[in-house]
């Protein structure tokens, strides 16, 4: 579903996704401008080659078949959070051609962590949705200080992965 975002840019709208490989790969060309802050970005869609590799290898396993190109990005086994525009801004229309670009573009701007599988689902199988483009807490309001944050009370040994 759409929900009506309170951000001042030409795309106020956010859309609620199933956070499937397929609906993140459908998804990555309307949240390029939003994500990158670029007037002018690629206009590309991930390919069905770099498709299929997000969807048959975890974040370790494309790492470790990819890892030059990773450590290039600035990227490690544990970490693919590379929130560099110019880097991706860089590649141009390339960008979509390139698993490991898409694959961290995902992370850093999608949610895509390294834990990531791509089934729309959680670990435990609860269904699980992302808003595309995903809003940080001080750019969903007009005001940080109009953020509203749910604070969680925790049974001890309860850890978030984070």
């Amino acid at each position: 579903g759409d929900v009506a975002g309170s951000s001042s840019s030409s795309s106020s709208t956010l859309r609620a996704i199933e956070p499937t490989w397929s609906n993140l790969v459908e998804a990555m060309p309307k949240a390029l401008r939003p994500a990158l802050g670029a007037l002018v970005v690629p206009r590309c869609t991930p390919s069905a080659h770099v498709s299929q590799l997000l969807a048959n290898y975890s974040y370790q396993e494309l790492f470790m078949k990819f890892e030059a190109d990773f450590r290039r990005f600035g990227a490690g086994a544990e970490e693919c959070s590379v929130p560099k525009s110019e880097l991706y801004l860089s590649l141009g229309e390339q960008l979509c051609e390139s698993p490991v670009a898409v694959r961290l573009f995902m992370c850093s701007y999608l949610d895509a962590n390294p834990l990531f599988e791509g089934t729309g689902r959680t670990s435990g199988g609860t269904r699980e949705y992302v808003l595309i483009p995903t809003p940080t807490l001080y750019s969903a309001r007009r005001s940080p200080l109009d953020a509203s944050v749910l604070e969680l009370n925790l049974p001890p040994g309860f850890r978030c992965l984070a």
